[in-house]
């Protein structure tokens, strides 16, 4: 199992309404959408977001500069996960490239642009935007899920749920979930350890390329 969290490693590697009762577009509906002669003006601003490297790949996007498009996706699948972390009792920590939270029990954290972009050290924070990016011209960010677990010596204080039972959790309440608004999730796992913590780490790679 890989290590996640360690910087050179993190390198290497339905139609639910919305909030306020605005209902979403579904995948379908918006593959039907003809660009070249959009109708309506909810239609034309989509369009304009597409032109801008929403949903397509080939397309030039500014670096360092999300659009709408990007924002109103990672603000979309945080309120679900954040839904979801609640009711399942995840705490939530701030993610650093030098730092990981050392409290037993499942916390989560966010690797997106925005902590990337954040990153104190120079060095490193090169190689973040370089990431960063990556990110934005191919659209995707991570969550990350860090199951804590205190060491005694060579003996773990074992956890109240099983690593793979966490994982059946959230591939059926969140990623099953996130999946019918057009989203794509691939989940990486791996583990790591520090003096009195051990650590199994899930990433889930969200990529809204066809949100």
């Amino acid at each position: 199992m890989i290590n996640i969290l360690n910087w050179d490693s993190f390198n290497e590697g339905y139609n639910k309404p919305r909030a306020g009762g605005k209902k979403r577009w579904s995948v379908k509906y918006k593959k039907s959408i003809n660009c070249s002669n959009p109708k309506g003006f909810s239609q034309k601003q989509y369009c304009k977001r597409k032109r801008k490297g929403g949903g397509y790949k080939n397309e030039s996007v500014e670096l360092n500069n999300p659009d709408y498009f990007d924002i109103e996706c990672l603000e979309e699948v945080k309120s679900i996960f954040e839904e979801f972390a609640e009711e399942n009792n995840f705490y939530k920590f701030e993610w650093s490239i030098d730092s990981s939270p050392q409290e037993v029990g499942i916390n989560y954290t966010y690797l997106t642009w925005v902590e990337l972009e954040s990153q104190p050290n120079e060095n490193k924070n090169k190689l973040a935007r370089k990431i960063m990016n990556d990110m934005l011209t191919t659209k995707y960010f991570n969550i990350l899920v860090d199951i804590n677990r205190k060491k005694y010596g060579s003996t773990l204080v074992p956890t109240t749920s099983k690593f793979n039972d966490i994982i059946q959790k959230i591939n059926d309440n969140f990623i099953k979930r996130i999946e019918t608004l057009g989203y794509k999730v691939k989940i990486s796992t791996g583990s790591m350890s520090s003096y009195e913590i051990w650590t199994d780490q899930i990433l889930l790679k969200v990529d809204y390329s066809e949100a």
